[in-house]
């Protein structure tokens, strides 16, 4: 039976090739194999991330103040989805790119789009 690998002691260090660097688990695996003669199977390090919570996806905590914000942003000033982002996150608003658009959707304030046939 091959020996535990307790990877909390890592746990900054996995986090930090996670989120920052954008590593994938098997890059991280190798990672720690070539740099610390860490084995540690990527099936591991994913089951660690999930119970540390981490996740690279925004998760979008919606607000009374967040979906005022957006229809201001949508009706009044007529911004398109990356504008608004850009504003909402800039503001300190919690919100990713699909929670947005959910969002927006959830509020009736969808985009009229006209396809050209070709």
């Amino acid at each position: 039976m091959a020996p535990r690998v307790i990877l909390d002691d890592s746990y900054k260090l996995v986090v930090t090739l996670y989120i920052q660097s954008g590593l994938t688990s098997d890059d991280i695996s190798t990672a720690l194999f070539n740099d610390f003669g860490i084995n540690v199977s990527t099936r591991t390090i994913d089951r660690k991330l999930r119970s540390w919570n981490i996740t690279r996806r925004t998760r979008t905590e919606e607000s009374e103040a967040l979906l005022s914000r957006i229809q201001v942003l949508f009706s009044n000033n007529g911004l398109n989805d990356e504008e608004m982002l850009r504003v909402l996150v800039r503001e300190g608003f919690q919100v990713g790119p699909t929670g947005l658009r959910r969002v927006r959707r959830a509020l009736g304030l969808l985009r009229r789009t006209n396809h050209a046939e070709g």
